[in-house]
């Protein structure tokens, strides 16, 4: 099983504190056939300081460099749109995903990943569970214990989970990118899209099978750092996007 690689990619413009939670776990990842692109946009000289020092000790990073922050509030999605395709552009990994400078892979995430591919040729996407991480590291652990979306086999055809999901059901729920894909069919597909949550749910999922585990943990980081919020509060709902 270790001989494919899996590749994260991750981007930074602020947060040191987060960042520096989310690469520990990263590296300290169960499975050890990895490969980090962090994408520095624009980062603060501490942060640029940080990411060449996690490079010299870690052989499995590649840094992407922007000399200016993307961002755009004309255009939100400019950033990831960017960033996530020149990381995939390069990437070596037989599977890509992508995750926020501020969440958190459980240790075990990518090795229960690459099991789901493994055991079905036609998976093309797999995912654990979004469980919410708050700014001073608290877990919402009722989410585990009283989850009623998120329910569904360890394997079932992409374009059922989509249906389900359309129709309202409790199959699926994320609050952004939560899919690992295969690298080859993320590029095949057309790689990642501005709309970038529903592009790939309906734009990528629906072609092949897709895996779930409900014992991989995201953390997904909740706070009133998030972007998103910003945007909220100044109209912004991605219309134009999607």
């Amino acid at each position: 099983m270790t001989d494919k690689i899996f590749t994260i990619s991750i981007d930074v413009f602020h947060g040191l504190n987060f960042f520096q939670q989310a690469i520990e776990n990263i590296r300290n990842q169960t499975y050890k056939n990895l490969e980090i692109i962090i994408s520095n946009n624009g980062a603060s000289s501490e942060i640029q300081k940080f990411i060449a020092s996690q490079s010299e000790i870690d052989s499995r990073i590649r840094v992407i460099n922007y000399k200016e922050n993307i961002f755009d509030f004309n255009d939100p999605e400019l950033r990831t749109f960017v960033i996530c395709n020149d990381a995939l552009e390069i990437a070596k990994g037989d599977y890509f995903f992508y995750q926020s400078y501020d969440d958190l892979l459980a240790i075990d995430y990518v090795e229960k990943m690459v099991k789901l591919f493994n055991e079905d040729n036609n998976c093309m996407s797999a995912a654990g569970i979004p469980i919410s991480i708050y700014e001073d590291n608290s877990i919402g652990e009722d989410e585990l214990i009283n989850r009623d979306t998120n329910l569904r086999p360890r394997f079932m055809q992409g374009h059922e989970l989509v249906l389900d999901f359309i129709n309202s059901g409790n199959c699926f729920s994320a609050p952004g990118t939560i899919f690992s894909f295969k690298t080859d069919f993320l590029k095949k597909m057309g790689g990642f899209h501005r709309s970038i949550e529903l592009s790939q749910l309906y734009g990528v999922v629906p072609f092949g099978s897709t895996g779930f585990d409900e014992t991989a943990i995201f953390y997904w980081r909740r706070g009133d750092h998030q972007v998103n919020y910003t945007l909220s509060h100044l109209g912004y709902c991605g219309t134009k996007e999607y």
